[in-house]
């Protein structure tokens, strides 16, 4: 799927659902969080998910999160 088809579908359901506070960006960063902290995928496999050209913008995600 183009990046430009999915994020025109999830604005249409963000609108539908009434939930403004969601852009792809955000919704991007809460997958990058979920696989890399709590299913311990390899960051660069959520890096090439994800399109990003440094590995430093990932492992941020890894400890986003954390207490302690």
């Amino acid at each position: 799927m183009q990046v430009q088809a999915l994020q025109k579908q999830l604005k249409r359901v963000v609108d539908y659902l009434g939930l403004s506070f969601i852009s792809t960006h955000s919704f991007s960063k809460m997958f990058a969080t979920k696989v890399s902290k709590d299913s311990g995928y390899n960051l660069q496999i959520v890096q090439k998910l994800l399109n990003h050209a440094s590995i430093k913008a990932i492992e941020i995600y890894r400890h986003h999160g954390r207490t302690g």
